[in-house]
C-alpha cells in the first residue's frame, strides 16, 4: 500500500472489501434472527434503494492479496456476540 501510495503522487487509493456478494435487507434479517429476535417491520422500498449491494474485492484481490474469510452467517454471528459481550458488561 505504502509503494502505491507513493508511486501515485501521494494519492489515497479507495479500496473495497466486499465478497462479490449481495444480500438483501431481508436475508441479512433472515441469518440475524437465527440468533436471537429481531424486531422488524416490512415497508415500501424508497424511491432509488437498490434491491442488492454487491462490493467487489478484485482490487483488494490485486493490491493486496485479500479474499474475503467469512460468509455473512458468520459476520453476523460474531457480531451479536460482541455485542452481548458488550451489554453484559453494563
Amino acid at each position: 500500500i505504502i509503494s502505491s501510495y507513493l508511486t501515485n503522487n501521494n494519492k489515497s487509493i479507495l479500496v473495497n472489501l466486499g465478497s462479490n456478494n449481495g444480500y438483501s435487507v431481508k436475508e441479512v434479517i433472515d441469518v440475524a434472527s437465527i440468533y436471537g429476535k429481531v424486531n422488524y417491520e416490512i415497508v415500501e422500498r424508497r424511491e432509488g434503494d437498490p434491491a442488492k449491494l454487491i462490493a467487489s474485492n478484485s482490487k483488494a484481490k490485486n493490491l493486496l492479496g485479500w479474499i474475503p474469510k467469512y460468509t455473512l452467517d458468520d459476520m453476523i454471528k460474531t457480531d451479536l456476540e460482541f455485542r452481548r459481550k458488550i451489554n453484559n458488561k453494563k
